[in-house]
């Protein structure tokens, strides 16, 4: 009985010893690998979310959660509307967010198709409508009425609307006859090419666009989501070859049409005779035919194009970057997030607003129009997401003052930070919100200043596992290609540029307007 009794207590202080291992373990986890390290030990509170919103129900999130995260979290529908929160605002303690609706989806306002001038080589002439020379620049914005014509071994590449290419071969005369915004919101482009050869990738943003080819002897129309097709024509002739979608083909007076599908060429004489039909020879290659000018742009891009990309951490700090190699520079421009927008959208009223509608994809579009440069890339991280690829790059630099460095127990100036020391330099919990959105403004920056002075070593696996962290459209290699151009260059300048903006308060809420020389303004600003 006792030896019983002896073997039963062993067993009860082995399982004992085993669930107390098991919890120090667990323990020893969530501390080292949790989000916020040993300095997770801060106030949780419990948050309603109801409304018009995707995930409506009980959150349960960490002391100095703002509303732009929550809402974040529950989902922003198109008719949600947020015109009564102050997103920057911290949620209270058993608060309750309601979302009410509104009657029109946000967006941005129906804007003319852009189309411009991306990359040229040799000769090529633009006239405007009143028959004046307009110098020729990548970058140059065309307008309804302009005339681009290629000379003698030129090429020139023209980009319309959000996905939309066209390729001009030498000797090829493209005119825009019209290219506008409806009061509807459709928007329709008429393209005139009177001459040469000009390659057409068609890709439709959404359904209220229609473009349309014109030429001497008939007209082409995109159907479906878009195509890909070559026009060539000629003295006698004009041919039209479709290596992918469908297009509508209308001979001038609408006296015969046909639908072209892909792999099908179509001949349109000036003679009369019905449009001829046949199988797309295989040699009929468009992308061969404009290699060249694609190895050149693509030589450009190498030496020196500049790069442009959004670098956030929401809700509290946006920058768009501007790498600019010939010039040796590279130029941040710091974008405050209550900045109005309101003047380029439908509903929306400020960036950190367009965010939570429509990601970095609608921040990026609204900003092109505010600064006038192409916004091709973004990279956006949480707090969370600076500390995990803190950990991933084995610490970040920040640049501690006293009341930071009294905090963490450090020396002042610049020290690198691991992702525990990071929680709490970034912890709402711990400072103010424009104290937490300073030190993560100097954060991000600190990535970029650290990549450029290999302080900061990226490698292929390290940057993978950064990009399946946060939110991009950046692949592993542009961005190893983006570090190996900017890095160790003793040369490149960093320029830190704030947006020139006026401070006012409107219903309660802080908010910012683009100020220029001349006073507020919602026109472009040059950086």
């Amino acid at each position: 009985m006792a030896q019983h009794k002896k073997r039963r207590i062993a067993v009860i202080l082995v399982y004992f010893l085993l669930f107390a291992g098991i919890a120090w373990q667990s323990f020893a986890l969530v501390t080292k690998f949790g989000p916020h390290g040993k300095f997770s030990q801060i106030r949780s509170y419990r948050v309603a979310v109801q409304g018009d919103v995707r995930r409506p129900g009980m959150y349960r999130v960490p002391e100095g959660t703002t509303q732009f995260e929550i809402l974040k979290v529950a989902g922003v529908r198109p008719t949600s509307d947020l015109s009564a929160f102050n997103l920057m605002s911290a949620v209270g303690e058993n608060g309750e967010i309601t979302v009410n609706s509104r009657e029109t989806a946000a967006g941005v306002r129906a804007q003319a198709l852009a189309a411009r001038l991306e990359f040229y080589y040799g000769d090529v002439t633009i006239t405007g409508k009143d028959g004046r020379s307009i110098p020729t620049q990548e970058g140059l914005v065309l307008n309804q009425g302009d005339r681009v014509a290629t000379e003698l071994s030129s090429q020139a590449e023209l980009s319309i609307g959000s996905f939309s290419r066209v390729d001009l071969d030498a000797f090829a005369e493209l005119a825009f006859d019209r290219l506008s915004t409806a009061d509807n919101g459709s928007m329709a482009l008429d393209l005139f090419q009177k001459m040469g050869v000009c390659w057409y990738k068609i890709a439709y943003a959404n359904k209220n666009e229609a473009y349309r080819v014109v030429m001497p002897a008939g007209s082409i129309a995109i159907s479906g989501s878009g195509a890909d097709f070559l026009v060539e024509i000629q003295p006698d002739q004009t041919t039209i070859n479709c290596m992918d979608g469908q297009l509508g083909v209308e001979r001038t007076g609408g006296v015969e049409s046909i639908n072209l599908i892909a792999g099908q060429s179509a001949t349109l004489y000036y003679d009369g005779r019905p449009i001829q039909v046949a199988k797309l020879a295989p040699d009929m290659s468009a992308t061969e035919r404009f290699s060249q000018i694609t190895q050149q742009k693509k030589s450009v891009s190498s030496r020196g194009q500049p790069l442009n990309f959004l670098f956030c951490s929401t809700p509290a700090v946006f920058f768009a970057i501007s790498v600019q190699l010939e010039k040796g520079i590279i130029y941040t421009i710091d974008i405050p997030p209550r900045l109005l927008v309101e003047q380029f959208t439908q509903g929306i009223y400020t960036l950190d607003e367009a965010f939570l509608y429509g990601g970095p994809a609608l921040v990026n579009s609204i900003l092109e129009h505010i600064l006038n440069i192409r916004l091709t890339r973004y990279a956006q991280f949480t707090r969370d997401d600076i500390l995990k690829t803190a950990d991933i790059l084995g610490g970040i630099n920040a640049t501690l003052d006293p009341k930071s460095s009294a905090q963490l127990k450090m020396n002042a100036g610049v020290q690198r930070l691991t992702s525990q020391n990071l929680a709490a330099y970034l912890s709402p919990a711990r400072s103010s919100a424009e104290e937490v959105e300073a030190r993560e403004r100097q954060v991000l920056g600190s990535l970029i200043q650290g990549m450029r002075d290999k302080t900061i070593v990226l490698t292929t696996p390290t940057t993978s596992q950064i990009l399946a962290l946060i939110e991009s459209n950046f692949t592993t290699q542009e961005v190893m290609d983006f570090y190996l151009r900017i890095s160790g260059g003793s040369s490149l300048r960093q320029n830190h540029v704030n947006l020139p903006v006026h401070e006012q308060r409107v219903k309660g809420r802080l908010v910012y307007e683009i100020w220029t020389s001349a006073g507020r303004s919602s026109r472009r600003i040059e950086i």
